[in-house]
């Protein structure tokens, strides 16, 4: 009996020997199977989880910088998941930037081509005044030579070697200001304070110029679009304050409104391209139509200057808040974030305004949407400090032409954009 307890009792215990031996193995290749996940967790994570950024970038010498780390040219760097700065600088070059959102186990190549900061140019190396485009806006006219000559830059776009050609002789003194009709065929020219002269270029004849003095008391002169028809405010001696409405040489004069009942007294006029009305600029922001002579004030802010828009349906102004659109009946105003003079401005296209803001020593360059007043900066380099006015375009509108302390510079347009 002793003897078959015994064996069962052997049986029992090799049994539990062996199932004690089986936990341990399953408990072991638990064990090892975490280890192995964990192994392969840790060889995933470290080379595949990550994503590989690749930065390559002309000229090849620039400073890569993802998050502050600097990076090699064209070389794969791992980054974490997650949204990553990065700059690439270079002395002489517009600085790129971007955020870029790196996924999980994803590779990503950034190509980026530095474009140099423009450097400003002076186009003649003299100092001049009342610079303008010609009418097909393939040439520049200007006042040079101390003041005595109009001379015209020709073959000024691109590469080409520019061509200086003196249109007048040596005929002029004491200008103060220049009226160039559109076509540039004609110039009122205002000498001193008050004398006002028409000029006739006949282009191919520089000695039987025709030279024609109206007299001391007309003030602001506009031209109509085709220039056979003159406007200009007028102040006789007798004391009248009047519109004067005159042929290109101020024949068949015909007063249109007479300012003698309003606050106005020395106005500021701009003629719309359509030839429909007239803005006139003094107290207050007046428009003028010139079909029915009705003159009516569209807003109660006092604009220094103000001028219609390209396709005359609206008008900017410089008022009290910068430069400001309104429509022809001085509704829909829209400030457009920017305080500038008209003169630092031009226009791009209908839509866009090129402008020079101040900036302290060196005037920034910004387009300007009207219709939403997005604006976009463009970037140069200077020796010399810049303060930008009379804007000009020509016809590829690749560069932009204006004038500061008297020199014509030229500047190839860069936006800071990439």
């Amino acid at each position: 009996m002793e003897s078959c307890y015994n064996i069962i009792n052997n049986i029992m215990e090799n049994e539990i020997k062996n199932n004690l031996s089986k936990t341990k193995k399953i408990i072991l290749f638990v064990i090892i199977a975490i280890a192995l996940a964990g192994i392969i967790g840790v060889v995933y994570y470290k080379y595949f989880y990550d994503s590989t950024l690749r930065v390559n970038v002309t000229p090849t010498d620039s400073i890569i910088r993802v998050n502050g780390e600097i990076l090699t040219n064209n070389q794969a760097t791992k980054f974490k998941p997650g949204t990553y700065h990065v700059a690439v600088s270079r002395v002489d070059y517009i600085l790129y930037e971007k955020d870029i959102k790196l996924g999980a186990s994803r590779s990503y190549n950034i190509s980026v081509d530095l474009r140099k900061i423009p450097r400003l140019s002076e186009v003649v190396e003299e100092k001049l005044s009342f610079s303008v485009a010609t009418e097909d806006h393939e040439s520049i006219l200007y006042l040079g030579n101390s003041g005595k000559t109009i001379y015209q830059i020709n073959k000024i776009l691109g590469d080409q070697n520019k061509e200086l050609v003196a249109i007048t002789p040596d005929v002029f003194s004491n200008i103060s200001n220049i009226i160039w009709s559109h076509n540039r065929k004609l110039a009122i020219i205002k000498k001193g304070a008050t004398q006002t002269l028409l000029y006739d270029f006949k282009r191919y004849d520089l000695i039987h110029q025709e030279i024609y003095d109206w007299g001391d008391d007309i003030r602001d002169i506009v031209w109509n679009s085709d220039d056979t028809k003159i406007i200009y405010f007028k102040t006789p001696q007798t004391g009248e304050k009047v519109l004067v409405q005159a042929n290109k040489d101020n024949t068949n004069q015909e007063i249109i409104y007479n300012f003698k009942d309003t606050q106005i007294k020395n106005p500021k006029l701009y003629w719309s391209s359509d030839d429909k009305k007239l803005l006139v600029i003094d107290s207050q922001l007046y428009i003028l139509d010139l079909y029915t002579k009705a003159l009516r004030g569209i807003t109660q802010e006092k604009p220094s200057e103000a001028m219609f828009t390209p396709d005359n349906t609206g008008i900017i102004y410089n008022g009290p808040s910068g430069l400001t659109y309104i429509d022809l009946e001085g509704n829909n105003r829209r400030e457009l974030g920017v305080s500038s003079d008209l003169n630092k401005v031009a226009w791009f296209d209908n839509n866009t305004l090129f402008a020079a803001i101040n900036n302290g020593k060196f005037d920034k360059f910004y387009k300007i949407s009207i219709s939403d007043g997005a604006k976009e900066e463009y970037i140069y380099y200077s020796d010399v400090s810049i303060k930008a006015s009379n804007l000009i375009f020509l016809s590829d509108k690749k560069s932009l032409f204006f004038t500061s302390d008297n020199i014509l510079y030229r500047l190839d347009l860069e936006t800071i954009k990439y």
